[in-house]
């Protein structure tokens, strides 16, 4: 990794009393051998000019200066999200001063009066900036060796597929081709094994109990199952390798004969939208990625304006379903003549559209995007004999070298989106830009790093607690739990690492691993005559990805799985705050089969209007109600009160939190369909609990 060269020019923001001042901080790091390019600043005007102008390395910043205060001159850092490290020197310097430096978010904070501390904490923040810089260009060029080795792979005439632990996490064109699969996603929960014809699956199941044990062992020829119910014979290759970080296999898979109808067909991606004409999402990712790469590497930022409809649904503008397609390509239209090809127009997904300027004005940005949405304001729309308008809400996000790839850009832009709605009332037809959250000083970053080596290290793993039913229902029901296990070998509360993963952006991977490894568990177990119902919690990292009801019907189809056998479970608190999401997403759900629950019900101030917008089955009330009830006089009436008006409403209601026979003896009198808790069973590592029991 480099490292800034104390040889180097330093360039300098400094934040002072006076210029006087500020020369003799100048002076000072001069006669400790450092060469600097400083510029002395007193008004935020001229402080936002230099940073949107310049590149600089650090920012020295008095605690007392008047005529800028440095709280400001963070605030402007933030508001350009550029990475200029700030150092706090405080004339009186106390573990106040510093504590409250810090929450305001300073990099640093030391003794103006004190070298022996104030040098060495300038030279880390230098050597911190170096190493993010490099950081930032490592990935860059990660991706371009990544996005190489891909594209061969997906154009290699050989069939190769990478394993990890017996099921597929990639598979080339040449690979699908040859099992006669159109789609990797297809293929993904299907273990490798099911490809080898049952004739042959013994010897291969020795085979690959011999190549853990001696990997020169690498050819194993067989019979293998096409997806169209045909044979083929073929000679598979295997070789240790790494995939996306994860240990795993190569699997190079070669046909015995030749055979035409096996050569890879490589896929031809479109980069236009076919509704409105403008660029797909696709096209768009890839101009984001090449975006960020040149603020990086070649200090070019960019800007990226991100619009979304407000309220387009057919019951909200007052149009049919087929209507809305029209207004789409209508507003695609005002959209692309109002940048007259000044920017890459792109429709991004169902009601929400992308414009990258390149051009890195933010005021401009912001004045044009504040142009954008009055037009589309003002734009009548003519639909069956009717005139629509639509608003939409417009997000600013700047690419430079804090941005390293197109998902982190879109996923700004929509969270900034989210927020400028609830600040108008949930309104929208606003702008806002993109302003990173001050860092905050605490434990989640450490937590995210475990939580990182134990999915690296496999010490994830499943739980079930059963959900038992009190009116007859004679299905096994439980409920999927992740439990992640420390490096001492001891469980990690639930919520420290979940609470980490959000933060991180781990989330979506994280519901994906529980999805895919419970999907399997319940496969093997229905395949033994069970009948099993699996809710899966999923968090709202879920809800925001649009793509995922797809890959769940392409899971469940791979692992041939009834849809009936998965509830997916969503928090009441992600339900409210992302209620659009929410509902898009159950209502995906039930258009394949899929069923889905609200857990913690009953935290919000008016949960049953929740619940006016959401496609449910079930109800898991909040665990506190349970509580109340054994605690509290009106404890029963109010939980009976609830759980009558959620069965009024045609859905099944779920208690969970049963600690004791004496919570358990009074839920039988409140009419409740299902109960759940430590008393029945603690989650338990396999599917276990004897239903035909006595509770």
């Amino acid at each position: 990794m480099r490292d800034i060269k104390f040889d180097q020019t330093i360039k300098l923001l400094i934040i002072d009393h006076s210029q006087n001042d500020a020369e003799l901080m100048v002076s000072y790091l001069r006669n400790s051998g450092h060469a600097t390019r400083a510029e002395y600043v007193d008004s935020l005007d001229g402080f936002s000019e230099l940073i949107n102008s310049g590149h600089w390395d650090i920012l020295i910043a008095r605690n007392e200066a008047q005529n800028l205060t440095y709280t400001d001159a963070i605030d402007e850092i933030l508001k350009q999200d550029k990475d200029i490290p700030c150092v706090v020197t405080c004339d009186d310097f106390n573990a106040e001063a510093v504590v409250q430096s810090l929450i305001n978010g300073a990099s640093a904070v030391t003794s103006r009066d004190d070298p022996d501390h104030l040098l060495p904490t300038i030279r880390k923040e230098l050597l911190s900036l170096a190493h993010r810089r490099e950081l930032r260009s490592t990935l860059i060029n990660l991706k371009e060796a990544e996005k190489r080795c891909n594209l061969l792979l997906a154009n290699s005439k050989d069939a190769i597929a990478y394993v990890h632990e017996g099921m597929h996490i990639y598979s080339n064109d040449a690979y699908m081709a040859l099992f006669d699969y159109d789609d990797p996603d297809e293929l993904a929960c299907i273990p490798i094994i099911d490809l080898v014809a049952s004739s042959d699956q013994e010897d291969f199941k020795k085979f690959l109990k011999d190549y853990r044990l001696d990997t020169t062992n690498k050819d194993f020829t067989c019979l293998a199952n096409r997806a169209d119910d045909s044979d083929v014979k073929i000679i598979m290759e295997f070789t240790d390798a790494t995939y996306d970080n994860e240990h795993c296999t190569q699997v190079v898979i070669r046909p015995d004969q030749d055979n035409e109808k096996l050569e890879a067909k490589l896929k031809e991606i479109s980069s236009q939208d076919l509704l409105t004409g403008l660029y797909n999402r696709s096209y768009l990712n890839d101009q984001l990625e090449a975006a960020c790469s040149r603020a990086i590497q070649h200090d070019k930022p960019s800007t990226f304006m991100y619009i979304e409809l407000d309220k387009f649904t057919p019951g909200e503008i007052g149009a049919g379903v087929s209507d809305l397609d029209i207004i789409l390509t209508d507003i695609a239209q005002v959209i692309l003549n109002h940048q007259n090809e000044n920017g890459l127009c792109t429709r991004i997904g169902d009601d929400d559209f992308g414009i990258l300027l390149n051009n890195s004005d933010i005021d401009a940005a912001q004045s044009n995007a504040e142009k954008l949405r009055q037009t589309i304001e003002d734009h009548l729309s003519e639909v069956s004999s009717r005139t629509i308008q639509v608003t939409s809400t417009i997000c600013i996000v700047p690419i430079n070298e804090t941005t390293t790839s197109a998902s982190e850009i879109l996923t700004r832009a929509t969270e900034t989106v989210i927020k400028a709605r609830e600040e108008n009332d949930n309104v929208g037809n606003c702008v806002r830009l993109y302003i990173p959250e001050k860092p905050k000083v605490s434990g989640e970053t450490a937590m995210a790093q475990e939580l990182k080596r134990a999915i690296e290290e496999n010490r994830l793993k499943v739980m079930f607690q059963p959900i038992i039913s009190l009116r007859g229902d004679s299905r096994e029901i439980y409920e999927a739990l992740i439990r992640m296990i420390d490096e001492d070998g001891q469980e990690v509360e639930p919520s420290d690492f979940l609470k980490a993963a959000n933060l991180h952006g781990m989330s979506l991977a994280m519901d994906k691993w529980v999805i895919i490894n419970s999907i399997k568990l319940l496969s093997a177990h229905l395949a033994k005559g069970h009948n099993t119902v699996l809710f899966i919690n999923i968090t709202a990292a879920s809800l925001l990805e649009p793509t995922l009801p797809a890959w769940i019907s392409k899971a469940l189809r791979a692992a041939r799985l009834p849809s009936d056998a998965i509830v997916f479970q969503i928090s009441e608190e992600d339900a409210v705050t992302h209620l659009k999401q929410a509902k898009e997403f159950t209502q995906k759900l039930a258009e394949l089969k899929c069923k889905s629950s609200l857990c913690h019900f009953g935290g919000a101030t008016n949960p049953y209007n929740t619940l006016k917008h959401l496609t449910l089955e079930y109800i898991k009330v909040d665990g506190s109600y349970t509580s109340q009830m054994e605690n509290t006089e009106d404890g029963f009436e109010i939980l009976t009160d609830m759980i009558n008006t959620i069965q009024s409403q045609g859905k099944m209601s779920i208690i969970p939190m049963i600690e004791s026979a004496s919570s358990l003896a009074q839920l039988w009198q409140t009419g409740v369909n299902y109960i759940q808790g430590y008393f029945l069973q603690a989650p338990s590592d396999a599917m276990n609990y004897d239903f035909g029991g006595d509770i």
